[in-house]
C-alpha cells in the first residue's frame, strides 16, 4: 500500500488513458517483430486507431520514402527487412501519431551514420516546435542548438 502523486495530484485523480496518449516514449532500440509489417507496429505501440493515411503521412514526415527510394505504401514493409536508421525513422514517426504533449527521445542517435544524425537534429527542432520534447543523447551534435541542457553526468 501506498500513495503515488505527482505534485499536488494524487496519483487517484489521474487519468492514466490521457496520460499515456500525451506523453511518448522512443526507446534507444524498440521493440521489433520481424516478419510483421510497418503499419503493425505502429497500430501496437499506440493506443488509439490509426488511419492508413495517418500512418503515410508519418512515415512521410520522418523521410522514410526518400530513405527506401519507394513510392508505395510504407506500412506494408516488413520491419524486420530494415536497417537500424530506417527502423528508427518507423519509431519517430510514431512518435508524431496522436498530437503527444511530451515525447521523451532516449538516445535516438545511436546507430546512425553522420547523415542521419544530421537529419535528425532537424527533425527534433520541428518535432520541438510541436511539443515538448525530452532528449536523452551522448552524442551533442545532434542536440538542437536552442535545446536547454539540463545537465550532463559522467558515471564511473
Amino acid at each position: 500500500s501506498g500513495r503515488l502523486s505527482f505534485g499536488e495530484v494524487d496519483s487517484g485523480d489521474v487519468d492514466w488513458a490521457r496520460l499515456r496518449a500525451k506523453v511518448v516514449f522512443v526507446p534507444q532500440h524498440g521493440f521489433v517483430a520481424p516478419e510483421q509489417t510497418i503499419g503493425w507496429h505502429l497500430r501496437l505501440l499506440s493506443l488509439g486507431e490509426l488511419s492508413d493515411d495517418e500512418i503515410e503521412g508519418a512515415l512521410h514526415d520522418v523521410q522514410l520514402n526518400k530513405t527506401l527510394g519507394c513510392e508505395g505504401p510504407l506500412r506494408d514493409a516488413i520491419l524486420g527487412d530494415l536497417s537500424g536508421g530506417e527502423r528508427k525513422r518507423v519509431q519517430l514517426a510514431r512518435a508524431l501519431l496522436g498530437g503527444p504533449e511530451l515525447v521523451v527521445l532516449d538516445e535516438p542517435e545511436a546507430g546512425l551514420d553522420a547523415h542521419s544524425r544530421a537529419w535528425l537534429q532537424t527533425f527534433v527542432q520541428g518535432l520541438s516546435e510541436q511539443c515538448r520534447v525530452l532528449l536523452i543523447a551522448h552524442d551533442e551534435s545532434v542536440i538542437p542548438s536552442s535545446f536547454e541542457r539540463a545537465g550532463c553526468a559522467r558515471i564511473k
